[in-house]
């Protein structure tokens, strides 16, 4: 149960993009593990057709892909 316990992070944070720099910037608030409150957590972005690509794509990546609702 300590070990769920730990895992769990929870960030209240804005966003800032520099579409130049191809970066998104997570501005982290506050974290329940007060690990990265007052942090700025920069990633480099790409969009690919109907994705946003977050990370480097090696060591780690993130997707949001947009869909119609009909």
């Amino acid at each position: 149960m300590l070990g769920l316990i730990q895992q769990l992070h929870s960030l209240l944070r804005t966003y800032t993009v520099d579409y130049e720099s191809k970066i998104v910037t997570a501005n982290v608030i506050m974290d329940v593990l007060r690990q990265y409150s007052g942090t700025a957590r920069p990633r480099p972005f790409k969009i690919v057709r109907d994705e946003l690509l977050i990370g480097d794509g090696k060591t780690y990546l993130r997707r949001l892909q947009t869909r119609r609702m009909s």
